[in-house]
């Protein structure tokens, strides 16, 4: 299959992982529509691949996002973007093996950077119209991003273990010296 097929083929399956996030996901109950799936599949990426397709990964994410929700545009493509980067800093610098572990670390990661950088663009974006007060001063943003932890914390560990059961990539390896 030649490569433009198949990159074709992975952004319709992108494109449709973020139609159900954005219709089946965010219309299930309080905690459970907290799910985030292409920042799952993001962090799945920076922690496997060995490219840097993350960033792309991250501004068709952003990009469809922004899109299809109502925040001020290219809020989400500059969130993605950044935690794309950070993570990846991160998953170098500090995680380098593919433990379950790292798994767990990178996605908390991921997901405080996410909704940190979400938030603060969302509020220099919306500064004027604001009716609530600053984010980090309200409970409901404090008790969501718990939830968000444990949920994603679940999910990619039940996403390693398929992983890892099925292909080979997440064998343990010898780390190179630079």
């Amino acid at each position: 299959m030649s490569k433009y097929i198949k990159r074709i083929i992975q952004v319709f399956l992108l494109y449709l992982l973020i139609i159900i996030q954005i219709t089946f996901i965010s219309s299930l109950n309080f905690p459970l529509y907290l799910i985030n799936l292409p920042l799952l599949l993001l962090s799945t990426v920076v922690i496997i691949d060995r490219t840097n397709i993350y960033i792309y990964l991250a501004l068709i994410i952003g990009f469809i996002f922004d899109v299809y929700t109502f925040s001020a545009f290219s809020v989400y493509m500059f969130s993605f973007v950044i935690t794309a980067i950070i993570s990846r800093f991160l998953q170098i610098s500090y995680f380098t093996n593919r433990s379950v572990y790292s798994f767990i670390a990178i996605t908390i990661f991921i997901t405080l950077i996410f909704n940190f950088s979400y938030h603060i663009f969302n509020y220099i974006f919306n500064i004027y119209n604001l009716t609530e007060g600053f984010f980090l001063s309200q409970s409901y943003f404090w008790q969501a991003l718990g939830y968000k932890i444990i949920f994603h914390s679940v999910i990619i560990t039940i996403l390693f273990y398929i992983i890892n059961f099925s292909t080979r990539r997440m064998k343990p390896y010898i780390l190179e010296k630079k």
